[in-house]
């Protein structure tokens, strides 16, 4: 603690005294006791005085949680939770200032004076003494207080003096308001339940929770006074919580136990909350939500609040009671337990609803019915299953299924089975030694159900402790379950007797499992022994039941008698005896003991015979069973499918009178092991099955993988048992199935595959898709039936694409041309012309096109009465010359003689086709229809007949069409033209000939330079030796353009004699161009032949640039002979260099026909295009030239020419101008000649000029 008494000394001289003093006391730096989690040493209980300054502080403790000095684990603080703190200033001094430090400030804390200050924590004001009331948890470090003088202002709080209302029970307090302080009146108010810090107090008004009072109460405690405290209701609940002036003192405490208030779930309400109760019998449920009481249509939760019940506990499914406390929980009561015990479990009852076999101890036998009208209560082997139902008041029916009307079906306690329902009084009375639940079943006069001790009945008695009073419910599905267990051990010398799994084997009185029986048998006979008959019919009187598998024996009792008992008894001994009627069990069957294999075996019951007595009634018939009589079995049944068929059957009617009589069925199992052969035969057709539809080719997808597993699989039975055998069956017989079942599918895309067309004109990628499809191999039979239904898509694409000659991208739709070609408009007689019958137009059955669309009018014909026709539709439309592909979609009757589609050009037909005439179904478009198309060529522009037309020679016969296309294909490069010879006369072999080409794009596109071939054919040599061709590059031709002129000239030789052509065979178009015929033949006549060649004007001189006519002369020099008219090839020669020549023009001529001494001259024009000397020559073509005799010299100028022509000789150079002289050629002669004297006669440049030496 820091006191402050005045200011400090200021340059050594002391100031006056002022009078402000602050004090500050600081728990975090005390040395206080204080309190942890395992000490209370800084527990406030009481008053506790604190100096501060000059002044002083006191803590008064709190109702609740205990104020305290706590050791926390940074460092002391003084935690308020209740109570109040109080500061006092000394004796004429006063409080101005207050200031808490604190980690935690409640906002519920108030001072008293109120303050003048600004926040929350700090008090600010002039008085003696200040007052903090604590409203909870307040976390103090510090607390600072400021003194000064008190004046006049300064106030002194007066003491108040509280005062509370008084509230007479609890009841009235749950009423109040929150935060109403109150004395609450206690009146043998008990403390039910006691549980951290809520205290359960229950008055006879109502309950309340004592909220953190830190009252020291117990359970069993009752309490008799008042308390003060304040209401401070918790989500709806009532709560009693602690102020200020909260404890014992005016309450008197004793012992004592409320007894819980009786309730139904009805009765839990709000009005009940925090009593303690005790709900009566009721369900327990267990849910994700929790666990709930049931009652009726009623439901609360039971919260183990008090955590009263082990972590394991075992909720019980119902309960006789449950003592618990009401609570809610958002808005909905609970029941909080308030102890392990408060929940008592309902005990079981002595017998559960349910169907039983009532086991009798004493006789060991089974209750049933029998004796007395066969409805008296009896015991037997088998006993009845009788369904156990509980009443209200605790007793039991017993229903029998023994019917004496609908409503008498009970055991009563008159004995009988077939009485109204009864209730039982059902009581355990097993002991430490039973082992099993032992009963005893009681009327309501207190006697007991047990055996009579006479015979087989059952009756009642005063004596309930002897075992023949004593029963075990045994149930039919315990019964059931022991049948098929000892079913394990069964064998032909231990049979287990199963007929238990069958219904009214014994056909007894009133029964209603009679029902289970199928066929409608008649019952009678002696009531003790009911009996089931046909008479003079046919019949199956039969049941099915669930059995295991295994191997079974049936016996019944029955005879059959053919027809009446004379007549059958002189059957019988005559040998003619038929017994008709069969007994059977599954595939086991047998005939039906004679009537005579008893006869005379029980006395004189029945009617006589010849061969003894025999029944005659069903009374008589039960006698005969009663004394054991006509016993037959069923051996060897096997049953391999859970489930097993006995019964009685007559298939063909017997002798007139016949009757069959039947009772007592027994089953028994004699082996659990079903005879393998039928199985192992079973497994063997099943893989011979499998194997066989795996060399189904067709199916290729997973289908065939599956057999294929399933085989290599169960190829093998590693471990033969009925159980691996059926697995393979069933797995190969499903795999097979599976296969065999998919190969619909499979043959459907198959054929459809198979089906496809070839499309010669369809486009390219159209094609390809198809093909594509074609290829897949479908993966299962849905994968096919998918690509079926692709296929059928693509092919009509393609189809369609293919009459659109599509592969043709250039070719022309021509349909326009054609009227009305899918019958949109009616039939107009002058466009499409009928013939030899009638042509309507319908709508109702149209194809299904490419795009799906199935709506379509089409032409139809219109002879169904008809007994024989010939019908056409035709129409004339203009073509130009070309290429066309016509199509029609169509169907047919299948009868139809023909069906044709076609083309004509007058009584031409250009082309026709045969179209499918299938009915009205199937094909590629469905309904029947499909696609035709014929490809025709019109060899020049003309009137063409389309049309279609049908024939038939019965009666009741169509055909349908429509949707007639037509186009013209892009006409393809066409060339025509000649290729001729200049001369068709004969020639000598190796002698040439020219050939002169013309030739016409006759096309409507322009032909492109390509390759042409040229060459002869010997047509005498068969050989083919004398053929020779080569390889030609035509130039560009536009369409409609010629070739012809010198340029396509060709000179061909002949080696040997023969009759020949020449041609020109284009590989682009397929034209071939062929010459006249000509032959090629030795001639033994003299044709020498001189050709000379000179200038027309005899000058052989010439200048660059001059046209110089030439005289090309031909002359015949021999004695005899015609020499044919040739050609030869004219040109000119560089005397001094051989590589500079040309054309004369022409450059070449023909020489005409020459007799003997006969000449020819013919001219050529020679314009030098440089200067030299040049010869002239001509030649042939085989090649032998012929050349000028002089050469012609050419100048650069025609005025050089001419000083030449005047005969200028040498010329002389001025001395003074001495130059070099070179030839025309650029050669070096003389150096620095003063002239030409003594050169060779030529032409010369000297000083840049020509000079001519002679």
């Amino acid at each position: 603690m820091v006191a402050v008494a005045g200011l400090p000394t200021i340059n050594g001289v002391a100031e006056e005294q002022t009078t402000t003093a602050v004090a500050t006391i600081n728990f975090a730096d005390s040395t206080y006791a204080m309190s942890s989690g395992t000490s209370t040493a800084g527990d406030i209980t009481e008053d506790r005085d604190f100096q501060i300054g000059e002044g002083t502080m006191t803590i008064t403790p709190s109702a609740g949680t205990v104020n305290r000095i706590w050791a926390n684990k940074d460092k002391p603080q003084l935690r308020l939770y209740g109570g109040s703190v109080k500061f006092a200033a000394p004796e004429g001094r006063a409080i101005t200032k207050i200031t808490f430090d604190c980690s935690k400030w409640n906002a519920g804390n108030t001072f008293e004076p109120a303050s003048a200050g600004s926040t929350a924590k700090e008090w600010e004001g002039n008085a003696t003494s200040v007052a903090l009331s604590v409203a909870g948890n307040t976390q103090i470090n510090s607390i600072t207080v400021t003194y000064d003088n008190a004046n006049s202002e300064t106030v002194t709080p007066s003491v108040k003096v509280i005062t509370f209302d008084t509230v007479a029970d609890i009841a009235t307090f749950n009423t109040l308001p929150k935060d109403s302080a109150v004395r609450l009146t206690l009146t043998d108010a008990y403390v039910t339940k006691v549980s951290k810090n809520n205290i359960y107090v229950q008055d006879g008004t109502a309950a309340v929770i004592f909220y953190n009072t830190s009252l020291a109460l117990e359970e069993g405690q009752v309490l008799n006074g008042t308390i003060i405290g304040k209401a401070s209701p918790y989500n709806g609940t009532p709560e009693f919580v602690a102020n200020d002036s909260t404890n014992l003192d005016k309450v008197t405490v004793t012992e004592g136990t409320l007894t819980p208030k009786d309730v139904t779930l009805a009765d839990l309400s709000a009005d009940v909350l925090s009593q303690l109760v005790k709900l009566g019998e009721a369900q327990l449920i267990d849910s994700t939500a929790g666990h709930f009481a049931v009652q009726g249509t009623d439901t609360v939760q039971v919260y183990d609040q008090f955590k009263v019940l082990a972590d394991d506990y075992a909720w019980p499914e119902a309960v006789k009671s449950v003592t618990a406390i009401v609570g809610s929980y958002k808005g909905k009561v609970q029941l909080l337990p308030v102890s392990a015990d408060a929940i008592v479990e309902k005990p079981a009852p002595a017998l559960e609803a349910g169907e039983y076999y009532l086991y009798n101890i004493g006789t060991r036998k089974w209750l049933c019915a029998g004796n007395s009208w066969g409805t008296q209560a009896s015991l037997n082997d088998y006993g009845l299953d009788f369904t156990v139902a509980a009443l209200e008041d605790g007793t039991y029916t017993l229903d029998s299924r023994v019917a004496n009307n609908a409503t008498a079906h009970f055991l009563g306690s008159n004995g009988y089975v077939d009485s109204g329902a009864y209730g039982w009084t059902v009581s355990d009375v097993s002991t430490a030694d039973d082992t099993v639940k032992v009963l005893n079943l009681a009327t309501a006069d207190g006697k007991f159900l047990a055996f009579s001790g006479n015979g087989t009945v059952v009756s009642t008695t005063a004596d309930g402790t002897a075992d023949d009073a004593k029963w075990v419910a045994v149930s039919k599905a315990q019964r059931i379950s022991a049948i098929k267990a000892a079913m394990a051990t069964a064998s032909k010398e231990n049979p287990v007797d199963v007929t238990l799994l069958f219904q009214g084997m014994n056909f007894g009185r009133n029964d209603q499992r009679n029902s289970a029986w199928q066929g409608s048998p008649a019952l009678g006979g002696d009531n003790a022994n009911f009996c089931a008959e046909k008479y003079n019919t046919t019949f199956d009187v039969y049941q099915t039941a669930e059995v295991p598998n295994g191997m079974y024996a049936v016996v019944y009792q029955g005879y059959y008698r053919d027809g009446g008992a004379a007549a059958a008894a002189a059957a019988r001994t005559a040998g003619t005896e038929k017994l008709n009627a069969k007994a059977y069990a599954g595939t086991v069957e047998k005939a039906v003991p004679s009537i005579f294999v008893a006869a005379g075996q029980n006395g004189t019951v029945g009617t006589s015979t010849d061969l003894g007595y025999v029944p005659q009634t069903m009374a008589d018939a039960s006698s005969y069973f009663s004394a054991g009589l006509y016993n037959d079995t069923l051996a060897d049944v096997s049953v391999t499918t859970g489930s097993l068929k006995i019964g009685i059957k007559q298939e063909t009617k017997g002798t007139e009178a016949n009757w069959t009589i039947f009772d007592n069925f027994r089953v028994y199992c004699t082996s659990n092991q079903v005879d393998l052969t039928t199985f192992k035969e079973a497994y063997e057709a099943a893989l011979a099955a499998a194997k066989e539809a795996q060399q189904d080719t067709l199916v290729t997808g997973e289908e065939l993988t599956a057999l294929n597993a399933a085989v290599a699989q169960y190829e093998t039975i590693a471990e033969p048992t009925q159980e691996a055998y059926e697995e393979a069956t069933t797995a190969l017989a499903e795999a097979t199935a599976t296969l065999t079942g998919a190969r619909a599918s499979y043959k459907t895309l198959a054929d459809a595959k198979k089906a496809v067309k070839d499309y010669p004109y369809a486009a390219g990628q159209k094609v390809a898709d198809l093909e594509a499809t074609l290829a897949v191999a479908p993966a299962s039979a849905a994968a096919a039936d998918s690509l079926t239904a692709v296929l059928q898509q693509q092919e009509r694409i393609v189809s369609e694409s293919n009459v659109m000659a599509e592969s043709d991208t250039t070719a022309t739709d021509m349909t326009d041309s054609i009227i009305n070609p899918t019958a949109a408009a009616d039939l107009d007689a002058n466009v499409w012309k009928t013939t030899g019958g009638k042509i309507n137009i319908k709508s109702g059955e149209p194809w299904t096109d490419a795009d799906g669309n199935a709506e379509h009018r089409y032409f139809d014909s219109d002879n169904w009465s008809s007994s024989a026709w010939t019908t056409s539709l035709t129409q004339e439309v203009k073509l130009e010359e070309g290429k066309y592909i016509l199509s029609v979609i169509s169907r047919a009757s299948a009868d139809m003689t023909g069906f044709k589609l076609f083309a004509m050009t007058g009584d031409t037909e250009l082309a026709s086709t045969e179209m499918p005439h299938t009915g009205a179904s199937g094909n590629l478009f469905n309904r029947g229809w499909d696609r035709s198309y014929i490809v025709f060529d019109v060899p020049a522009d003309t009137t063409v007949t389309l049309g279609v037309e049908g024939a038939t020679s019965t009666v009741h016969n169509w055909m349908s069409f429509s949707d007639f296309r037509l186009v013209q294909f892009t006409p393809a490069p066409h060339l025509t033209g000649s290729f001729e010879a200049d001369d068709n006369s004969d020639l000598e072999p190796g002698v040439g000939r020219a050939f002169y080409i013309t030739l016409v794009n006759k096309g409507k596109t322009d032909i492109k330079s390509h390759t042409v071939t040229v060459g002869y054919v010997n047509t005498t040599d068969a050989s083919g030796s004398n053929e020779s061709y080569y390889d030609w590059t035509c130039p560009d031709i536009a369409a409609g353009d010629t070739l012809q002129g010198d340029a396509y000239r060709f000179t061909l030789k002949f080696a040997k004699t023969g009759t020949y052509y020449a041609f020109l065979a284009d590989q682009l178009t397929g034209d071939t161009i062929r010459s006249a015929m000509f032959n090629v033949a030795e001639i033994e006549a003299d044709r020498d032949t001189a050709i000379t060649l000179a200038p027309s004007d005899s000058v052989w001189y010439a200048y660059v640039g001059q046209e110089k006519t030439i005289d090309v002369t031909f002359v015949h020099t021999g004695t005899s002979g015609t020499i044919r008219n040739f050609y030869v090839y004219l040109g000119y020669e560089n005397a001094d260099d051989e590589n500079d020549y040309g054309d004369l023009d022409p450059y070449y001529v023909y020489s005409g026909e020459l007799t003997p001494n006969d000449s020819t001259v013919v001219t050529a024009t020679w314009t030098p295009t440089a200067t030299g000397t040049y010869y002239l020559y001509a030649e042939t073509a085989d090649y032998e030239a012929y050349y000028s005799d002089k050469t012609i010299q050419v100048f650069a100028t025609k005025e050089e020419m001419d000083a030449v022509v005047a005969g200028i000789g040498g010329v002389k150079v001025g001395t003074k101008a001495p130059a070099d002289v070179y030839t025309v050629n650029g050669q070096l002669v003389r150096k620095d000649a003063k002239n030409l004297m003594g050169l060779p006669k030529g032409i010369y440049i000297q000083g840049g000029k020509k000079i001519v030496v002679k």
